[in-house]
């Protein structure tokens, strides 16, 4: 477990809260290739709360879903291709 001072706009005042490890996540990236993500989770009430998706390998956090007890919200970082030239 990991506590953490977590602050989110609008939400009141900063607290700490205890992030855990629930678990790991195979999540389908463009091109049908899975990433192995560690899945982090936070409970910011007895109602609400996020799972975060961390890729095993480069630590990138690609995902989350968070439950504000009232429906999902689902960020999704999206891969793009950029020709260097």
């Amino acid at each position: 477990t990991l506590y953490l001072n977590f602050y989110h706009p609008g939400g009141g005042k900063p607290a700490f809260y205890a992030y855990q490890v629930t678990g790991s996540e195979k999540v389908a990236a463009i091109g049908g290739k899975p990433i192995d993500c560690w899945k982090l989770r936070i409970d910011y009430s007895p109602v609400a709360h996020a799972t975060f998706f961390i890729t095993k390998d480069s630590k990138e956090l690609i995902k989350m879903e968070e439950d504000f007890g009232q429906g999902v919200l689902y960020n999704v970082k999206l891969a793009t291709t950029v020709s260097i030239k």
